[in-house]
């Protein structure tokens, strides 16, 4: 985004106002917005009358017709997991540039995977009465809001509403460069004159967006082990800094629970049992092994796997272990000792 753009934007933030071509949207007052609720709810008894279905009622349909069940919620989740855990990859291999390109690509396609879930679900639940309320709640907002040509707006209210609001990304880029940085920097304690709304009018969707991010990109600032100044300007590589420490701290409560439970247990084998209540699971469990003991369930593993089930005695470091005594033994008795 070129330096004209960004000023252009950061005006219309910090003015709160929206401005294509000739159609202006302000923020709207609290007033305003508690009369868009008396509209709300007053449109939503009317879609009941109507019969109109409850989100609550389609969410019954999908499920026993199989439109979208338990299953669907679950790719959702599954597909999270794996935007988080691709994010985390690209930053653990943030230096190597060829794997890094082959990551992004694959994130963007998981994340169109996801968008498609998202759509497929919010698809059904557009003739409901919830849908029908929002969408005249917005209206009226709208045409108290927006105006053309000095008159007010009678467009379309959800798409001017929908463009007020920046992409993710824009308002990323924007609160992390300047001309943004220097506002933020100069008036972050005082927001009435870092944002220009009029008396009584709410911030913005934008407006508390970019102060978000903006608190976000500070306190990087100031953490004890701050990413690379390219990873700050990467979108992929801080979300997944973030989701490693998150994961990071996450593991080291773990860790705690379990040193709790083993400060009275005598031996180097500990047996954990799992208990996704407190976040052990299996694989957690494991991840607290280190690289030796690891190795060491490696071996029994391919043991097992060859001989079949055993007694505990008949692993391979027992076996090596007697050899070595064995050996220490032999020349305690040619030492003479």
């Amino acid at each position: 985004m070129d330096y004209r753009t960004k000023e252009f934007l950061v005006a219309q933030i910090r003015s709160g106002t929206f401005i294509e071509g000739e159609i202006i949207l302000v923020p709207p007052t609290v007033d305003q917005l508690i009369e868009s609720y008396r509209v709300y709810n007053k449109s939503y008894d009317e879609a009941l009358d109507s019969e109109l279905m409850t989100e609550e009622d389609l969410k019954h349909i999908m499920e026993t017709s199989g439109l979208w069940t338990n299953l669907d919620e679950a790719d959702v989740k599954n597909v999270e997991k794996t935007i988080e855990d691709i994010k985390c990859d690209m930053y653990n291999t943030r230096l190597e540039k060829a794997f890094l390109k082959k990551k992004r690509k694959s994130l963007r396609l998981v994340e169109k995977q996801l968008q498609i879930l998202f759509e497929k679900k919010s698809g059904f639940y557009a003739q409901s009465c919830e849908a029908f309320a929002e969408s005249e709640r917005m209206n009226w907002i709208v045409s108290q809001t927006a105006f053309e040509n000095d008159e007010p707006y009678t467009g379309d209210a959800t798409s001017i509403f929908n463009k007020s609001h920046l992409q993710e990304y824009l308002i990323r880029e924007i609160a992390r460069t300047e001309p943004w940085n220097s506002y933020f920097l100069i008036y972050k304690n005082s927001p009435d004159r870092l944002f220009l709304n009029k008396k009584n009018q709410e911030l913005t969707f934008n407006q508390r967006n970019i102060f978000s991010w903006s608190m976000t990109y500070n306190s990087l600032l100031e953490a004890y082990e701050p990413p690379e100044d390219f990873v700050v300007k990467d979108d992929d590589l801080l979300d997944g800094w973030f989701l490693y420490q998150k994961r990071k701290k996450e593991q080291e409560k773990k860790k705690d629970k379990v040193d709790n439970k083993m400060s009275n247990v005598k031996g180097d084998q500990v047996f954990i049992p799992i208990n996704e209540e407190e976040g052990l699971t299996a694989e957690s469990i494991y991840d607290m092994n280190d690289a030796n003991a690891r190795m060491l369930i490696k071996e029994r593993n391919e043991y097992i796997e060859k001989h079949g089930e055993t007694e505990f005695q008949n692993f391979p470091e027992f076996e090596r272990e007697k050899v070595i005594q064995a050996a220490k033994a032999m020349k305690r008795v040619n030492s003479g000792k």
